[in-house]
């Protein structure tokens, strides 16, 4: 029991005893960044993200219309021509403002949607 005592008090010891050695944490920086620079980073990932989007969208259209059948390419025609609409909006991702942001990338993100939406169903038929 007595040995139990003193590992345990050594233990304590050891604990309590001043961190002079270790590692000072960095002290805490104000950011520089302003919420117009966060806006802007917003804007160019959201533009990477839709274009790769529009990328693989142009694939699985291609794709439709490589099957051969008339029903395939008037469906990959269509889905072209809605593409070609959409393909205007990415133009202006650049010159939204915040204040709009958020409805502009809803409608944008909606006619993404609906256009692979109407690209599954092609493919399903």
């Amino acid at each position: 029991m007595t040995k139990l005592l003193l590992a345990v008090t050594t233990l304590l010891a050891i604990g309590c005893r001043d961190r002079v050695e270790t590692e000072e944490r960095p002290r805490y920086k104000k950011s520089t960044e302003t919420a117009h620079d966060d806006f802007d980073s917003t804007r160019k990932t959201y533009t990477v993200h839709v274009n790769e989007r529009m990328r693989r969208l142009d694939e699985r259209i291609q794709e439709l219309a490589a099957r051969g059948t008339e029903k395939a390419r008037q469906a990959a025609k269509e889905l072209r021509a809605e593409r070609d609409r959409l393909a205007p909006k990415l133009d202006e991702i650049g010159q939204q403002a915040k204040a709009g942001w958020d409805r502009f990338e809803t409608e944008l993100s909606t006619g993404f949607d609906s256009l692979e939406k109407k690209l599954d169903a092609a493919f399903a038929d």
